[in-house]
């Protein structure tokens, strides 16, 4: 590089140039665009609803994350006001969520405190983040927006006020290997999550809609499954098992695709159902580290293939205004 090479000017955009209206054009941009939000947050997000209602108020986005903690979601274009903090804490409650996003153009100094405030005096399940929202260029270039965490958790202060529960060895080891599962997925662009949980699975949005999600797993008769979990939630059996037989119409497809038999697992006496593959031979996870790293690279390169071969038909299916599943072709 020369001192004579021309460097350009980064250049703030302002949120109405780009965003006219909050909730027709900001609120849709942020549902259509969750993914970068939760890389923001380091989490893996999928949209679950978008004015979810609360009483008589209505929540702009809610979500869920990759551990299946709900995550309620509200935007602003302006700077942040009382109102909009007294609804957040209404629609936390309402909703039953464990995490909490407050969107703004500016976070005021007082909204700021209070954040910070409950995620001091919360429960340890509970985490308020503030973000504040701004567009940047250079130049000509295209506007791109920026997260800005202003407000996040506060591990260190939640561990000296609730130090947290003794996990046992069979979570800590639970923890570890999907903690760097996330981390080989994140290197690739599968996933925003960077931390794992102390428990035999983690899912994966998939970008279509929380009724279907990738899902890796350890069993409880010793498997390492990967799977697409089909689940439109609490009272949806019937469309589930709609859904799943909808699918499973393109079996010879999809095994093709997949060049693998695949395990079709309707689960006729459960809600949801499943589309699994299953590795050979037995895995527990307190195997030694070089059997574990073995599994967690199976684990990586067929959840890459799930995605790349459900993922070009998930948004044929979808639930009717009679609540069947319908095929498009």
């Amino acid at each position: 590089m020369t001192t004579k090479q021309h460097l350009g000017v980064i250049e703030r955009v302002e949120l109405r140039e780009i965003w006219s209206n909050e909730p027709q054009y900001f609120t849709q941009w942020l549902a259509d665009n969750i993914s970068e939000l939760g890389k923001a947050l380091q989490m893996d997000l999928d949209l679950e609803a978008r004015e979810a209602p609360v009483g008589a108020f209505s929540l702009d986005l809610l979500a869920r994350d990759g551990a299946d903690r709900k995550v309620a979601i509200e935007n602003q274009l302006e700077r942040t006001d009382h109102d909009h903090l007294g609804k957040l804490i209404t629609y936390a409650a309402g909703c039953n969520v464990e995490v909490i996003v407050w969107i703004a153009r500016e976070l005021r100094e007082e909204h700021r405190q209070a954040l910070d405030w409950l995620n001091q005096h919360s429960d340890e399940n509970t985490e308020y983040f503030g973000i504040e929202i701004e567009v940047w260029k250079i130049g000509e270039s295209d506007p791109a927006p920026h997260f800005n965490l202003v407000v996040t958790p506060n591990e260190w202060q939640r561990a000296i006020r609730n130090p947290p529960r003794e996990l046992t060895d069979k979570q800590r080891r639970y923890q570890i290997y999907f903690t760097a599962l996330l981390e080989a997925l994140r290197e690739i662009g599968f996933t925003g999550a960077t931390k794992g949980q102390p428990q035999s699975y983690y899912f994966f949005a998939s970008g279509h809609g929380t009724q279907f999600t990738y899902v890796a797993s350890f069993t409880w008769d010793n498997k390492a499954r990967v799977e697409l979990y089909i689940d439109y939630g609490q009272g949806k059996k019937d469309q589930n098992k709609q859904l799943f037989d909808a699918i499973s119409l393109r079996k010879s497809s999809i095994e093709s695709q997949l060049e693998e038999k695949l395990s079709w697992e309707r689960l006729d006496d459960a809600r949801a159902s499943r589309i699994a593959l299953y590795r050979d031979g037995n895995v527990r996870i307190e195997d030694e580290d070089s059997k574990l790293e073995e599994v967690r690279t199976w684990m990586v390169e067929k959840l890459v293939a799930f995605k790349n071969t459900f993922n070009k038909d998930l948004d044929e299916y979808e639930l009717d205004d009679s609540q069947d599943v319908g095929h498009t072709e």
